[in-house]
């Protein structure tokens, strides 16, 4: 890959991603989505119950705690 292509790669994700959010803004302009806007929009939580929503949240907040914490204490250990 050249660096004209790559050029035109970053200017062609960048419009994209400037379309996806000018499409988002249309459906929902105050850029608050609820839980349920969201769970419809990704074909692997459509089926999801409630309780199995709170379960997945309950497990990706750990994960990202479990990832953040120990930087961020760190940080603050060093400051």
């Amino acid at each position: 890959m050249t660096a004209g292509n790559t050029n035109t790669q970053v200017v062609m994700d960048i419009d994209e991603k400037a379309s996806v959010e000018q499409h988002e803004r249309a459906l929902n302009p105050n850029g608050v989505f609820t839980q349920q806007e969201i769970q419809g929009r990704y074909e692997l939580l459509r089926d999801l119950s409630a309780d199995q929503m709170a379960a997945l949240n309950k497990k990706v907040l750990r994960k990202l705690d479990w990832r953040l914490m120990p930087t961020i204490t760190m940080m603050f250990l060093l400051k």
